[in-house]
């Protein structure tokens, strides 16, 4: 293991202001991510490990500390920076696909590249390739609707890949599926972190699905538990 994370947060703390009153999720965490391993964050419903993921992959912003990636500060980035940090270092799968409707299959995990700039051809060609490799080559023209939700899934997944991250993160992504598929696509996670030397974030309610990390936190009311 490398000695220095590729992915760490100091003293992370998140406050909501509800009206008149602040709402404090997130109540002062460390945390440290290093290059090539697979990570699990364990909680049920409100415990601020979404909040967390979100703000570890520039998503949201901090109340107070501070979140580093490969020795950057995150915080000190404009919005604009923060846009191309996502787009091109960091992955997100989440528990529901967010898929364009109105898009295919190969259009919806080209956008990524598109967005960035890619030309077409060679956006289409890299996502045709991803696609075919995560078992979806007789849906590449197929809309969401015309998918199963564990075929949805496997798009969300090949977009979150589309850019080559150093970095993927997932939001409860089994949360939404049936069991077969749900083991499907947590295979298909240890699988990629060992195809592609992706480096492993996952937060989930599963203990299950937990287990089969190699390193696990448990997360209630916004603080680890021990």
């Amino acid at each position: 293991m490398n000695s220095t994370p590729i992915l760490y947060g100091r003293g992370i703390e998140k406050t909501y202001k509800i009206g008149q009153q602040n709402l404090q999720v997130l109540k002062g965490l460390n945390i440290e991510i290093y290059k090539g391993q697979d990570y699990c964050i364990l909680g049920g419903s409100g415990a601020g490990k979404s909040t967390l993921l979100h703000i570890l992959g520039g998503l949201d912003r901090p109340t107070h500390g501070d979140v580093y990636f490969k020795g950057e500060n995150l915080n000190k980035k404009s919005e604009e920076a923060l846009a191309k940090f996502r787009n091109q270092s960091i992955g997100f799968v989440f528990q529901f696909h967010h898929l364009l409707q109105e898009f295919t299959a190969l259009e919806n995990v080209s956008m990524p590249a598109r967005l960035s700039g890619q030309k077409a051809k060679m956006a289409k060609q890299k996502a045709e390739r991803l696609l075919v490799e995560l078992g979806l080559g007789g849906r590449l023209r197929h809309y969401p609707s015309q998918m199963s939700g564990g075929e949805q899934q496997r798009v969300a997944i090949a977009r979150a890949l589309m850019m080559s991250p150093e970095v993927l993160l997932a939001d409860e992504p089994t949360g939404n599926l049936d069991s077969e598929n749900a083991n499907k696509i947590q295979d298909l996670f240890f699988e990629l972190k060992e195809s592609l030397g992706l480096t492993l974030l996952v937060v989930t309610h599963d203990r299950q699905f937990a287990q089969r990390f190699s390193n696990v936190q448990t997360m209630r009311d916004g603080l680890w538990t021990t």
